[in-house]
């Protein structure tokens, strides 16, 4: 029997990355039991909370394609104009 860490990204159209890290025990049989889920989200640009998960170098360099410089503009972009429109709509104008 084998323990492993498993980690999956999955990134979504907007640039948010949905991280799940599973520690995976694999049997002498080839089966494998998930003994711990773990997932959290980032959003485009969180640099500092990818930092503190201690990522794979692996992982680190998919993150940094997927979070171009045009990807964190445009999803910050889109962050501030649901902000506004809330704004407004809490304002009644």
């Amino acid at each position: 029997m084998n323990i492993v860490e498993q980690i999956n990204l999955d990134i979504a159209p907007d640039g948010i990355i949905q991280i799940l890290k599973q520690e995976v025990l694999i049997k002498d049989d080839g089966t494998e039991v998930v003994l711990q889920n773990w997932r959290t989200t980032v959003a485009p640009g969180e640099f500092n909370k990818i930092a503190k998960l201690q990522l794979a170098d692996y992982h680190l360099s998919i993150i940094q394609a997927a979070w171009t410089s045009e990807v964190i503009e445009s999803y910050q972009r889109k962050q501030d104009e649901q902000e506004e429109k809330r704004t407004t709509e809490m304002s009644g104008f």
